[in-house]
């Protein structure tokens, strides 16, 4: 139906509209919490695997573009696991990513803090270092501490598991 390359712009469009979108919620309200797949999220600019060569701008970027120092951003990783209800599996991440890289930590879940300058000058560098973050169905590539102001790692995701009762209710 739609090519790559539409869909790419269809994204940027959207973006553009959910951070007009959020700033307008936030002129009434104060305080907002958006919370957002990494893409949409990135405080900077970053591409993708299939547009390596493309900066994008997304909602964070445009946000962070206005709210400056009045904004955080916790982006997601992960080891492996499922997605949704159908039969997506992930293997574990790959050694040369941000999500591999965390997970040889070997630690079920932590949030790191990306604001915090670490003692260590090559974890400092490395941070500081374009890399790549797993997606659904591609790989972002960003820098972490440009990008995010803390990051979220879990080492397991899974599907979701409705409770019955719920379930029973909403088909009904």
């Amino acid at each position: 139906m739609f090519s790559e390359e539409d869909r790419f712009k269809m994204g940027l469009i959207r973006d553009n509209a959910m951070a007009n979108i959020a700033l307008w919620i936030k002129e009434r309200n104060r305080k907002i919490i958006i919370w957002a797949h990494n893409v949409h999220i990135a405080k900077s600019e970053f591409t993708m695997n299939m547009f390596p060569d493309t900066p994008i701008k997304g909602m964070g970027y445009i946000l962070n573009q206005e709210l400056k120092d009045k904004m955080i951003s916790i982006g997601a990783s992960f080891n492996q696991g499922e997605f949704q209800n159908e039969s997506r599996i992930f293997g574990h991440a790959g050694s040369g990513t941000i999500d591999g890289t965390l997970a040889r930590l070997n630690m079920n879940y932590f949030i790191l803090n990306l604001k915090s300058k670490s003692a260590n000058s090559e974890v400092e560098k490395w941070l500081n270092t374009r890399n790549n973050l797993r997606g659904q169905d591609f790989e972002m590539t960003c820098v972490p501490v440009k990008s995010f102001d803390a990051v979220y790692f879990t080492d397991k995701i899974s599907k979701v598991n409705y409770n019955p009762e719920t379930l029973r209710k909403i088909t009904n």
